[in-house]
């Protein structure tokens, strides 16, 4: 029986952007900008826009200075580019779709978003959008579609995305659309750019003149190149309709191509671009986005002009190219004109690669990073500072993030100095655009804090090669300048130091001048660091080589030494035209009693190009591997109960994670993870320094991605981890308890407010260890959690406020009614929820109360564990709207989440306590994807089969493990969202009878 409770306050935390760590919810905190994607003003209002990232979509009602989000109802985090556009004749309709491909609209400015089901194959893919011009509640949409079709792949809705109809006679069939754009002054005027399909002679762009019914080739570049090319982008100057005048400027293979007569006769190719954004007033400029910044075309024959258009337009001002001394630039991903531009105080906006939103006037002399940003910082890097002076009650004051989602340019490096509130770029010298791992020399925090050395590991930028560099960097100044550590590393054909993305550094605890009899040094500065990257490639025909994936420095990273030739024990990796075979090195642990003793984790890549030969890839050792003289020569632990790979004898699970317990060198964690072949993930420890392993992951779910370990940096039995997952299957951050005297450990989820995607890492407070912070694709989310002695993710001094209830305990805690706290139950949960006052009269609180289940023992007895149960608020996940009408259900009383272990089915009671359900309008809905896992079907659903009333203010609920309701394609664990909806249609049958019937309302 669990039971669950919250209060508005809590429900606040988590709906906030910039809030501290909240109590038992995981919060979002930043850094912010990172990459935004697209970006969209409101013709009517030049201060209110909106922008995508990582993060789902964004809005600002003050040209960009603050930033809310505005994601309600949008499942996936927007992995992709993915477009947003709004309806220039009614701008508070938006529309979107997510990197699972769902398509959404939005009624009310970005508040809410719906999922919509349109009439479109499910073999369609998205790919572009674009609004009708002139027309309310109409858009075009393009992609293509995974299944031949000999059909155009363009189509217009003309019922707000609720119903397409394909168009386009005369679109090259099958072709997938790219681009597409429309007159502003005349709908009937529509230009589409396909992608290219190789050695096939036809036009990469079309027009119609008649709204998209029908189009005609306007440019054939096959005979010029060869082939048909891809088309980036198009950009057009409002002409006289049907006429065709007007400047059309395209990005065709990467180079503009400009037609002053609207697609009639063109010249180019004109220089390299990626995307292309018309001049607002003047037919003649364009302004032009790539990886390398922005520059400004002018388009007059016989002599185009190419400008640079850069002056401040650089995440980083120290990341300098040599020779050059020119800061890098951030990459544009699209280049956007605020209304009213050029005029005065009006601007263009760049929304970049990594770089957040830039902004600069027509006479302005640079850009500026605009004041505030939307969250779309990825992080994998965390350290938090243990400098003693940092030490306050809410933990460590001081943190550090790097940024880690792949960019062509990004800040690289953010600090907080006060718990994760707010963050700042700390980069003089940092020549990074992506960084993985961060270490903090802790034989340095006994003296004055500015002297704490830092160590940094990333990739330097590929996009121009005087930028590069091995991506490892050290400062001796907390932080605030940094030098590159590149000596003695191989060199690329730019002559700059190229090992790959470094992935980890671990500094060697005994290294200092002197180190003690035993254990780690507690001062004199650590001089050995090693390092773990995808490697140097070297080209070998008829094999391309990766050398250099381990290497070591003992001289503070001045100089390097290779430690991953074959004669070291580690595998080679390699690639030729039939197989390749990677073993990347992932994370190293060493025994901080004799450092000699190092512990590697690797993955195996494996692709077999020509599965019609004899070549095979070879079934080569990866996984774990020890070394016991400093790395010169490892050992691959295999005869050890470390599971396999399908298919293979030595290629172990992927390691994501080792952990040595600080206290005792023979005692190993590792993470395990093989959802490609094996499908699941698991944990394992060792008791006898890697001899043998026990599986101890329960609790863990199996189809998530392991990822990182942590200790309790005060309590080495308490452990962390991080798993990956996506929407239909959300991964978690877990908390266990190592029991020395059953030698168990039980595994417990502590996920609320974590994104689906969840965590790359998480990190412990040093001075405060329910302080945690964990690195997501969206930024930092930081929780402080409170006591909370069942782990069903109440707090207990919340869930001791549970009402009263006949039969219960006299006084409040008992919301079940069965004599025993709710607090000391892990199967039952009262829940507080005043989110607003319901349209049914319910009252404040929720109990949900498992009553019976199968599976385990503990799920059979009634005392199955369950974990992260939550309400949330109405509205947070979008418009549930009723098929076939465009009204909706509302869900007044809050949704229900909750997640329950070890259980193949389960019983399940919900008590609204004060709520009324007695009216037929009512019914239950469930939140969830139709197939366990499925990320294409999550939506709303009718439950009612699966929901039975039994009283007025109690629904009862029967599932199933990796059945419809829950999440989680586990046959032992049940991932549940739902509740009670109404749909009231209308009061009176027409309002216009003498006698109008009076149909029931939600409150009856």
């Amino acid at each position: 029986m669990f039971s669950v409770r919250y209060w508005l306050f809590w429900l606040l935390i988590l709906l906030s952007n910039r809030v501290f760590a909240g109590d038992s919810i995981w919060t979002g905190t930043g850094p912010l900008g990172g990459g935004v994607f697209q970006l969209a003003f409101d013709p009517t209002n030049a201060q209110t826009a909106y922008a995508t990232t990582r993060g789902g979509v964004f809005k600002t009602l003050d040209a960009g200075a603050n930033w809310t989000r505005a994601s309600n109802g949008i499942v996936a985090t927007t992995v992709y580019p993915l477009p947003l556009i709004l309806d220039h004749e009614a701008p508070q309709i938006l529309y979107t779709f997510d990197s699972s491909l769902r398509l959404y609209r939005s009624n009310d400015g970005g508040g809410n978003w719906q999922i919509l089901s349109t009439n479109l194959s499910q073999d369609f893919l998205f790919q572009t959008m674009s609004d009708v011009a002139g027309e309310t509640g109409s858009l075009f949409i393009g992609g293509v579609s995974q299944a031949a079709t000999g059909l155009p792949q363009l189509f217009k809705s003309d019922a707000r995305g609720k119903t397409f109809v394909r168009i386009g006679t005369g679109l090259p069939a099958d072709a997938r659309i790219a681009s597409i754009t429309v007159d502003s002054l005349d709908p009937n005027l529509v230009y589409v750019g396909v992608y290219g399909r190789g050695a096939v002679d036809q036009a990469s762009l079309f027009r119609s003149v008649d709204g998209g019914v029908n189009f005609s080739p306007q440019l054939n570049l096959f005979g010029a190149l060869g082939y048909q090319p891809d088309v980036q982008d198009l950009s057009f100057i409002a002409g006289t309709g049907a006429s065709a005048t007007g400047s059309l400027f395209a990005v065709i293979n990467y180079n503009i191509y400009h037609s002053n007569n609207g697609g009639t006769t063109w010249t180019g190719p004109h220089g390299p671009a990626s995307t292309i954004t018309a001049h607002p007033s003047d037919a003649l400029k364009s302004y032009v986005g790539r990886a390398d910044g922005a520059f400004i075309w002018l388009a007059p024959n016989p002599m185009p002009t190419f400008l640079s258009y850069n002056e401040g337009f650089t995440p980083n001002s120290t990341y300098l190219s040599i020779p050059g001394d020119v800061p890098i630039r951030a990459a544009v991903s699209r280049l956007v004109a605020q209304p009213g531009f050029p005029a005065s105080g009006k601007s263009l906006y760049a929304t970049t690669d990594g770089s957040g939103v830039f902004s600069r006037a027509d006479i302005a002399t640079s850009w500026s990073a605009t004041a505030g940003n939307p969250a779309g910082v990825g992080v994998r890097a965390l350290a938090i500072h243990a400098h003693p002076s940092l030490n306050t009650a809410a933990g460590s004051s001081v943190l550090f993030a790097g940024h880690s989602s792949f960019a062509v340019s990004s800040p690289g490096l953010y600090r907080s100095s006060d718990q994760a509130l707010s963050w700042l770029p700390l980069n003089n010298g940092l020549r990074a655009n992506e960084l993985r791992a961060l270490r903090i020399d802790a034989t340095t925090l006994g003296g004055s804090i500015a002297n704490t050395v830092i160590y940094a590991g990333g990739t330097s930028s590929f996009e121009n090669a005087s930028y590069g560099g091995a991506g490892l960097f050290r400062s001796v100044d907390n932080g605030s300048s940094w030098l590159s550590m590149d000596g003695d590393l191989p060199l690329d054909s730019t002559l700059h130091a190229n090992i790959g993305l470094v992935r980890d550094l671990e500094l060697d605890p005994r290294s200092c001048p002197v180190p003690p009899l035993i254990g780690p040094c507690t001062s004199g500065g650590l001089r050995r660091i090693y390092a773990l990257a995808d490697g140097y490639l070297v080209n070998n025909a008829p094999n391309f080589n990766l050398t250099h994936r381990l290497v070591r420095s003992n001289d503070f990273g001045v100089t390097w030494t290779r430690l991953d030739a074959l004669s070291s024990g580690l595998p080679p990796s390699f690639s030729n035209a039939d197989i390749s075979q990677r073993i990347t090195p992932n994370t190293l642990v060493i025994d901080p009693n004799n450092s000699n003793v190092l512990y590697l984790g690797t993955d195996a890549l494996y692709d077999d190009f020509n599965t019609g030969d004899a070549i095979v890839p070879a079934d080569l050792a990866s996984g774990v591997f020890k070394s016991v003289n400093a790395g010169a020569n490892w050992q691959h632990l295999n005869a050890n109960g470390l599971p396999t790979k399908l298919g293979f004898a030595n290629t172990q699970l992927d390691v994501g994670a080792i952990l040595i317990d600080p206290t005792n060198s023979n005692i190993l964690w590792v993470a395990l993870t093989d959802l490609r072949s094996s499908g699941f993930a698991t944990i394992f420890r060792s008791a006898d320094a890697g001899l043998s392993w026990t599986r101890v992951d329960e609790g863990i779910n199996s189809s998530v991605e392991m990822r990182s370990l942590s200790f309790d940096p005060q309590n080495p039995n308490i452990l962390y981890a991080a798993a990956g997952g996506y929407e239909a299957n959300p991964g978690a951050i877990y908390r266990g308890v190592w029991s020395p005297g059953t030698q168990s450990i039980v595994w417990l989820s502590i996920s609320i407010g974590l994104p689906a995607e969840s965590a790359y890492t998480v990190a412990v407070d040093p001075f405060n260890p329910n302080v945690l912070h964990a690195g997501t694709d969206v930024g930092v989310a930081s929780i402080t959690r409170a006591p909370d002695q069942d782990n069903d993710g109440i707090s207990d001094a919340v869930e001791n406020l549970a009402p009263d209830v006949p039969g219960g305990l006299v006084g409040l805690g008992d919301g079940n009614g069965d004599g025993v706290l709710d607090s000391m139950q892990r199967d039952v949960g009262s829940i507080g929820v005043v989110i607003r006052a319901p349209e049914n009269g319910a009252g404040n609180a929720v109990t949900t109360d498992m009553i019976n289940g199968t599976g385990t023992s503990a799920c059979s007895n009634g005392t199955a564990q369950a974990v992260d149960v939550q309400v949330i608020a109405p509205g947070a996940l979008g418009v549930d709207g009723v098929d076939g009408s465009s009204d909706f259900y509302r869900h007044s009383p809050g949704i229900n989440s909750f997640e329950v272990l070890g259980c193949n089915t389960a019983v399940i009671r919900i008590r609204y306590h004060g709520a009324s359900f007695t009216s037929p309008l009512w019914t239950f809905r469930v939140f969830a994807p139709l197939i366990a896992g499925d990320v294409a079907s999550i939506r709303w659903y009718d439950f009612s089969s699966n929901a039975t009333r039994i009283s007025a203010d109690t629904w009862q609920l029967n599932l199933t493990a990796g059945g419809f309701g829950s999440y989680r394609p586990e046959s032992d664990a049940i991932h549940f969202v739902g509740g009670p909806a109404c749909f009231n249609p209308i009061l009176f049958r027409d309002g216009l009878e003498d006698n109008p019937t009076v149909l029931p309302s939600c409150g009856d």
